[in-house]
Order: C-alpha cells, then structure tokens, then sequence
C-alpha cells in the first residue's frame, strides 16, 4: 500500500480488491478512522490489523476471496456501525466465523461458499438482517430461531444440504426471494404454513426431491417466479391457477409431471375468496374439517398414482384416521343425547342448546377415556 495513502485522514471509500495484498499495515487505520466503506476482496490476506477496531464510522467491509481460514476476527464486535459483511470464500467454519449478536446494525452478510455445517448461532440473534447468503456451504439443517429475522427479505441457501425448512420460517413476513436451489428438499420438508409469506415473490428450487409443493405456498399471491425444474414433480396444486402476478414458471425436466386441469371461469373470477388459511384449522374445533384434496382416480397411471398416494399419505393419513373415527363417536354421542333427553323429557325435539351443552360435557369425558369408548 502506497505510503501517501495512508496519509489520507478523510478518506471515506477505500477500495484495494483485487490486487496481490498479503498484508494491511497497521498504520493505516490510525490515521484514517474516517472510513465508511472498505473493500479488501480478492487479496492473499491472511489477517487483518487489531487497528481495524479503530474504525468506528465503517459501514461495509468486502473480505470475500481471501485466505483468512486461520483469522477468527475476535474484535469485530468493535465495529458498532457495520451493516454489511461479506466473508465469502474465506476458509469459514464452525471453529474460526465470528461472533455477529452483538452487532445490532448488521443487515446484510454473506458467508457463501465456505465450509459451514450449520447457520452460525450469532447470525440468529440479529434481528435487523434483510440479507443473508450462506450458499454452497454443507449446512444440513436450519434452526427455530429463524423465525426471530423478521425483516428478513432474501435469503440464499442454495446449494446445501437441506432436507427440510421449519415451520418457523414462516414468521419472516417480509421475505420477498427464497433461494432453494440444490438441495434434498421432499414434498414433507415444506411447510404448510409458508403460505403465510404474503410478500413472497420468488420461490426458487430446482434440483431437490420434490414430487409436489404444499397447497399454502400458492396462497402466496404475490408470487411472480417458482422455480421447480429437474425435481420428481408428478402434480402440482390448482392453486397455481389463482395466482396472477406469477410470469415465470418453470416445471422443466420433470417427466412425471401431469398438470392439474384449469378451474372454470366462474371460480377464477371469485380467486379473493381463495387465500383462505386452514393451517390454525384445530382453532375451531366445532366447525367442520377440510381434508386434503386427493387427484381424481384414473387422471395419472397407476403407477403414477400410487406414487401420488405415497406423497400426500404422509401427511393425511394419521389425521384422516383420527377425523373418522371421531366423526363416528360423535354421531353416536348426538344419537344417545337426543334418545335420551327425548325420553326423560317428554319433548320430541331436543333443544339445539342443551343438546350442545350436553354433547361438550360428553367430549370432554371422551378425551379423559378415549380408549375405553372407542372399545366399546
């Protein structure tokens, strides 16, 4: 680095990427303390100064494609004003990433291709991020505390090992761009719940193992990109049809795909009535159940719908089970109330409030001695 240089005390952008730098002297950050923008990407640094704490007014710093694999950045936590970092290809793991929880005005980072295992736990704690990269890394699952990145707007988890998103990721609101790309994604791995990302307008995940998406994600009515090429689609939701701000759609290099046919016209013209969301449905427990849309029989092969089956048991089967065999205790429980009110009354038609007071205190005790009624 040339001498006058760090002569410089106002300097505000500071720009060396791209050269052949094995080293920062120290003495630059003495002197200009003023710097708001540093990029350092593209070097052979190995380290970094201690003096870099000095640089209080930093905002941006570029360390991307840089050997750092033996540099742990224990000072980082200095630099109260950073809102972007980007340590991209720079040797990270689980022993020698940062911790970033205390930078609380960090919004954008980038610790794409590395070798990470998992989200590093400081990245969690930091609920002001809009941007997060960490693609091409090893990561196999992502944690709970996802849901705390409510201003998250992109995340780019590509070229990972996920097999499965958590339900909490629909607590991002705001994300707008979900990247997939690459992954072991099944048709179980996405939640139902996603449907809750009102604002999400790319949804991108080729190369996974998806045989079908979750009828919420089309709820997502916002939604102008879904990638979902070279996966193991065989159908995809009607729900598509309702989206109408969707301009690409890409189901490429899935053999078995059979697409659903077209609602009528009627039905697209009332699409508003459509956005309704059943994931909170055991909130109204006296209401009726919705169960899962099944593809009408002889629209795919049969081996095709076998595999349809396979797909859509995993979810529906233990709560089909369960729906029937307590809509048939019920049935009996609101005959035996009726008879027997009927009988002790003397009225032919029992009132539909004691009825339903009657039937409550009679689930209540079906609940207390499920597996003796259901003997019986």
């Amino acid at each position: 680095i040339p001498e006058e240089l760090m002569k410089c005390k106002h300097i505000l952008v500071l720009n060396l990427g791209h050269n052949r730098l094995t080293q920062i002297p120290g003495a630059l950050f003495v002197k200009c303390t003023d710097i708001m923008y540093l990029d350092l990407c593209g070097n052979q640094i190995t380290s970094l100064p201690p003096q870099i704490r000095r640089l209080e007014h930093l905002q941006t710093l570029n360390l991307a494609n840089n050997p750092l694999q033996h540099y742990t950045f224990k000072n980082i936590d200095k630099l109260k004003a950073l809102t972007t970092l980007n340590m991209s290809n720079t040797g990270r793991d689980l022993t020698n990433t940062p911790h970033l929880g205390l930078l609380k005005t960090l919004t954008d980072v980038d610790f794409s291709h590395n070798g990470l295992q998992r989200v590093p736990d400081g990245l969690y704690m930091l609920e002001t991020l809009r941007r997060v990269n960490v693609s091409h890394n090893q990561i196999k699952e992502l944690s709970s505390l996802i849901g705390g990145w409510t201003e998250l707007v992109t995340f780019d988890m590509s070229n990972n090992q996920i097999t499965a998103l958590p339900n909490e990721v629909s607590q991002c609101v705001k994300l707008k761009r979900l990247i997939l790309s690459d992954n072991q994604l099944t048709f179980e791995g996405i939640p139902t719940s996603i449907g809750k990302l009102v604002d999400l307008e790319h949804f991108i995940a080729p190369r996974n193992l998806l045989e079908c998406i979750p009828e919420g994600l089309t709820r997502c009515f916002k939604l102008k990109r879904l990638n979902l090429a070279s996966n193991r689609l065989l159908t995809l939701p009607d729900g598509l049809y309702f989206i109408t701000e969707l301009k690409d759609l890409n189901t490429s290099d899935n053999p078995s795909l059979v697409m659903p046919p077209k609602p009528p016209d009627e039905v697209l013209a009332n699409a508003e009535f459509y956005n309704v969301d059943f994931n909170n449905i055991e909130r109204f427990k006296e209401g009726p159940t919705m169960s899962q849309a099944k593809p009408a029989p002889g629209t795919f092969g049969k081996r095709q719908e076998r595999r349809m089956k396979l797909a859509f048991r995993s979810r529906t089967v233990s709560t089909e089970e369960d729906t029937a065999a307590a809509d048939k205790v019920l049935k009996g429980l609101v005959r035996v109330a009726d008879t027997k009110h009927r009988r002790e009354m003397g009225v032919s038609r029992l009132p539909l409030t004691i009825c339903s007071m009657f039937i409550t205190s009679l689930c209540l005790s079906l609940s207390r001695r499920k597996s003796r009624l259901y003997r019986k």
